[in-house]
């Protein structure tokens, strides 16, 4: 197991970080239950809507944060992807280089 986790990560990790990866991989299969052999899953009814997943007939703004049921019960939360973008403008007193800064933006991040 630590083998592999050192190929996962590259040889980044130290060594104790590995052995600590292994340990809770090595503990989490012992929690796993491994009885099941259909390899499908069921996943609860969802509409997509901006900002996550909700339940099929619900509003979003009926929906608490940890909208939805996983398995076995247990509460999960939409997963969604959020970019920060920082821009360091430069000093300049021409607002062509900021018009051109942010139409590039529009052109390449917003689209």
């Amino acid at each position: 197991m630590k083998n592999k986790l050192k190929t996962l990560t590259r040889g980044e990790k130290s060594e104790n970080v590995v052995g600590l990866m292994a340990k809770t991989f090595v503990s989490l299969c012992a929690l796993a239950d491994w009885s099941r052999t259909d390899t499908t899953v069921e996943q609860p009814a969802t509409t997509l809507v901006k900002g996550g997943a909700i339940p099929a007939g619900a509003t979003a703004d009926a929906v608490p944060v940890a909208a939805g049921v996983g398995n076995a019960g247990k509460k999960f939360e939409p997963m969604g992807l959020h970019y920060n973008i920082q821009i360091h403008l430069p000093a300049s007193r021409d607002p062509a280089v900021y018009d051109a800064i942010f139409k590039s933006l529009k052109d390449h991040v917003l689209s």
